[in-house]
């Protein structure tokens, strides 16, 4: 089961961005709102993959390796993530790098969970009406548990948002 908990919008997560005041907490908080990691994930990149396309290639991480992307591309420009700086820390596990996060939020007086950050990406992804198999993929788990994890944040307000996008595209199929 998932604490229930109310997630920041894309406006105030970009406002939290730039009240972090040492660049290597704030690209780590930016990693995390533009890709929707996991806390430990930020430190077992392939910087290759984000300098040269944008694309945050986990190597290692609780479920395996995999790409990620922005679904909001730019985001990566905005925020500069593509001068990675990842801060100097250090764990025997995923917990202990994912601790380092939760504090560093602590620490800054972010209002809102590192976690949050991935749900809001996961919200997002509902928004941008991405397949569900396909968003599942890109956090790094099964369909299954990307309905029971996610789905209950999909609220009134994004499906209307979703179907009103859908609607109105050129491209949408038309009726004999």
């Amino acid at each position: 089961a998932v604490k229930p908990r109310d997630l920041p919008d894309d406006a105030t997560i970009a406002l939290w961005f730039d009240k972090i005041p040492n660049s290597e907490w704030r690209w780590v908080y930016g990693m995390l709102a533009a890709f929707g990691l996991r806390g430990h994930e930020v430190f077992f990149l392939n910087p290759d993959e984000l300098v040269n396309r944008g694309i945050a290639d986990v190597l290692s991480g609780k479920t395996g390796p995999r790409r990620v992307r922005a679904y909001y591309p730019e985001w990566v420009e905005r925020f500069g993530l593509k001068d990675i700086r990842v801060p100097a820390c250090n764990g025997k596990t995923r917990s202990d790098y994912t601790l380092r996060v939760c504090k560093a939020f602590e620490r800054y007086d972010i209002p809102f969970e590192a976690l949050s950050l991935r749900h809001a990406y996961a919200v997002r992804m509902f928004r941008f009406a991405v397949p569900i198999e396909v968003a599942a993929d890109e956090m790094g788990h099964s369909i299954d548990v990307h309905k029971r994890t996610y789905l209950h944040w999909m609220g009134e307000r994004t499906r209307e948002e979703t179907y009103r996008r859908l609607i109105t595209h050129p491209d949408r199929p038309l009726p004999p």
